[in-house]
């Protein structure tokens, strides 16, 4: 099937123009997600400076539940294994780590779970901005045309293949955008969990727990900064790879229509 080539570029500027409209409409939605995620994150630095020593001594660091004839030991292979300790059988598994990012992901939760839904979609949700993105649009004065209505077919079938990539990466990335706040956590920790997996003899657990209580106090406030920075920079990142994705396998479906001269069949091969 071939067309002339006014007509060829007259559907490739088209789609040009559509394929920035929508770019522009996907960065949109991708700011206001961002503006809500970091509001909340700031909500959870803030609980998370306020309430953190009291809330790890209490669930881990000093519970009133243990047994302190064992517990050195337990606290021990805690912090020789960067916060986190499960015992032989696993009836007991710790993480300090995620201990202290309770505020921050209590702060998220329900944005986050709007964002990345786990099941469907819902208004807020990344997927459905994805699916309502497209450079065909409904109102295409080219859609009468028999010739113009395989080529929105075409086009079309290579959007949806690449959405369902895309949201398979999103499926992906939503997990590591989440537990990146205990990652960041355990890595400013770091310094605290070595100093005290090296201490022994008398009152060995006091001294640990005088460690780890101090280390948190002393980096509260840059560790949950960081954490929301890196939650923020993670989502960005994700942002950048939807619209750079979207726009060059986008560009590549136009390829048949953008040269102006001489006459081209419809899907080039």
């Amino acid at each position: 099937m071939y067309f002339k080539v006014e007509t060829k570029a007259k559907v490739h500027d088209k789609l040009a123009n559509n394929l920035k409209n929508a770019l522009t409409e996907l960065d949109r939605q991708f700011v206001q997600i961002y503006e809500n995620l970091d509001k909340c994150l700031s909500e959870g630095v803030q609980n998370s400076v306020r309430l953190c020593v009291a809330t790890a001594q209490k669930e881990l660091i000093e519970p009133d539940n243990r047994d302190n004839r064992g517990f050195h030991k337990t606290l021990k292979a805690l912090c020789k294994n960067k916060g986190h300790y499960w015992s032989k059988n696993w009836c007991m598994i710790l993480d300090l780590n995620e201990c202290l990012a309770t505020h921050m992901q209590e702060s998220i939760y329900e944005e986050f779970n709007q964002i990345f839904p786990v099941n469907g979609e819902t208004e807020r949700s990344l997927q459905k901005h994805l699916d309502k993105v497209s450079i065909i649009q409904s109102d295409n004065t080219f859609c009468r045309s028999s010739m113009l209505y395989h080529i929105q077919n075409f086009i079309k079938t290579r959007e949806n293949k690449l959405k369902a990539s895309l949201g398979r990466k999103v499926i992906n990335r939503k997990k590591e955008i989440y537990s990146s706040i205990s990652t960041t956590i355990r890595e400013k920790m770091g310094t605290g969990y070595e100093k005290a997996a090296k201490i022994h003899g008398k009152n060995t657990l006091k001294k640990m727990q005088k460690i780890l209580s101090d280390t948190i106090e002393s980096l509260k406030d840059d560790m949950f900064n960081e954490a929301k920075t890196e939650v923020l920079e993670r989502f960005n990142n994700l942002k950048l790879e939807i619209k750079d994705a979207f726009e060059s396998e986008m560009k590549r479906s136009m390829e048949p229509f953008h040269l102006h001269t001489g006459k081209t069949t419809l899907l080039g091969k």
